[in-house]
């Protein structure tokens, strides 16, 4: 890693405009960092405090999470937010919008299923308890 300060704030910058077409409003972004560098200064006990808080104002929360399964030739999360911020700008129904992307089932997935297959007429307890059981004998 390199240690100029150049660098460091040329990847902030690149992670902020990342967040940012995301659907992450300046402001958080902001205040996210301001937090993460307060806490850094709390955990090092940095002589000088280089994050000054501003003030906040209390504005309700009003966003809409868009989940939807990505594929590579689909639309890109930033099509769907400049078509969300040419659609419902205007209209004050959300604040912003955070696009998810989640993974399809593949065959690995079908073939080794994450979670276990419930056993007929048993309970996860009556298990638990056998299991118990097994071992005091």
């Amino acid at each position: 890693m390199n240690s100029k300060t150049t660098d460091y704030i040329l990847q902030v910058e690149k992670f902020a405009k990342r967040l940012q077409d995301r659907g992450y409003t300046q402001n958080i972004i902001e205040d996210s960092f301001i937090e993460a560098s307060k806490t850094l200064q709390k955990k090092f006990n940095f002589s000088k405090t280089y994050v000054h808080t501003k003030n906040k104002t209390s504005a309700t929360n009003k966003t809409l999470f868009l989940k939807k399964i990505f594929h590579p030739q689909s639309f890109t999360n930033q099509q769907v937010q400049s078509l969300f911020k040419k659609s419902f700008g205007k209209i004050n129904l959300f604040d912003r919008l955070v696009v998810c992307n989640k993974r399809s089932k593949n065959l690995r997935d079908v073939l080794m299923p994450s979670t276990l297959a419930p056993v007929a007429n048993m309970d996860p307890s009556d298990y638990v308890e056998e299991m118990v059981r097994a071992q005091n004998l």
